[in-house]
């Protein structure tokens, strides 16, 4: 119907362009007839509709699970390997918990990977240790070997760079269990929970992601 109306009207595009109502201009002198022939379009597709009518379809209702993960709250291995009780470490600091609670490792490989969902707030330069913490604020230390600083950064690989969001199980250090030994340290991991209570599981074999909480 507005294509019959702007041709019986005279309509006529004196150059290429877009089929929009932009586009007008490119009809000259013939843009009134351009334009009534629109206007028809529009009014006979409301008049059509109107009387045929039509069906609108309901929008399906998505159902939006807003509750967490039901583990993304659990307290994971950060290593494969034996767990221990954090008393019987051969460095005070963690043996009397002044960082705060928690547990041991004697790896069996060196990814060491993040305890919990968060975010990496620190990686030490050395990359003998790192934490992360959760969305709920609670922060968790790794540190890879004892006095194992004083490698400065030789046999750690940083995976990841601080700030980086990560998941239970992703690795996030890559240390070199042999070199560490050949150098004269203890190889043994520790994760300390440096706030609040955490009661751990009976240790134990263990597997790096595996959950360790009671």
């Amino acid at each position: 119907a507005g294509g019959i109306v702007a041709g019986l009207l005279g309509a006529r595009a004196y150059a290429m362009g877009y089929s929009t109502i932009m586009a007008l201009p490119i009809f000259q002198d013939t843009m009134l007839a351009m334009a009534l022939g629109i206007a028809t379009a529009i009014l006979a597709a409301a008049a059509v509709t109107y009387v045929l009518g039509f069906e609108e379809e309901t929008p399906v209702q998505k159902t939006v699970n807003t509750e967490p993960a039901k583990d993304s709250k659990d307290i994971k291995a950060p290593v494969k390997g034996e767990m221990i009780d954090i008393t019987t470490v051969n460095d005070e600091t963690f043996a009397q918990k002044i960082l705060g609670e928690g547990v041991a490792f004697i790896p069996e490989d060196g990814t060491v990977c993040a305890p919990c969902d968060g975010i990496v707030e620190m990686l030490a330069e050395t990359g003998h240790a790192f934490a992360v913490t959760r969305d709920d604020e609670l922060n968790m230390l790794v540190h890879i070997g004892i006095d194992t600083v004083a490698m400065n950064g030789e046999g750690f690989t940083a995976l990841v760079k601080q700030g980086a969001h990560v998941k239970a199980g992703d690795p996030v250090i890559r240390a070199d269990l042999a070199k560490i030994r050949e150098k004269g340290y203890d190889t043994t991991v520790m994760l300390i929970v440096t706030e609040g209570e955490q009661a751990f599981r009976s240790y134990g074999h263990v597997a790096c992601g595996e959950k360790i909480q009671a």
